[in-house]
């Protein structure tokens, strides 16, 4: 099953750890999103993980892609929480009500993901979006971000 969810509250909360600061986004899913969602996660030991821009009706998102043995989850987060997901989490909380699951974020991935786009953004040429890259509203909108 594949669900896409827009992430309507998330919070990024820095922690000190033995190791250095990490990072921590929270999404605290609403009722009706959890009991959608919580039994796809009931069980799961693994989660793998990816990143892609898109764009739905003209807005520029960034999903993470959670994929697992019970389905997949998109998770669409829009242009307010570009930055913070910039700043390369490590870990996602995912708050189903009181029940909250943890699981690594690969931040780094992320980080190097939206440099390379943004390095796309600042070179782009029309022959590239033309190719296909990347739509150049979601470019736009990520300099913008990121200037």
């Amino acid at each position: 099953m594949d669900v896409d969810v827009k992430v309507l509250q998330a919070m990024f909360e820095w922690r000190r750890t033995e190791e250095g600061d990490e990072l921590i986004v929270t999404i605290v899913f609403s009722e009706e999103q959890s009991s959608l969602l919580k039994p796809m996660f009931d069980g799961v030991v693994h989660v793998d993980m990816n990143f892609y821009p898109q764009m739905l009706d003209g807005v520029p998102y960034i999903v993470v892609q959670l994929i697992m043995g019970s389905g997949t989850v998109h998770l669409w987060f829009d242009r307010s929480y570009w930055e913070a997901l910039g700043e390369e989490p490590d870990e996602i909380v995912l708050q189903f009500g009181d029940d909250r699951l943890r699981y690594t974020f690969f931040g780094k991935r992320l980080g190097s993901m939206i440099d390379a786009w943004l390095a796309m953004a600042e070179h782009e040429t029309e022959q590239r979006v033309q190719d296909g890259a990347l739509d150049p509203v979601f470019l736009r909108a990520l300099l913008e971000t990121f200037s």
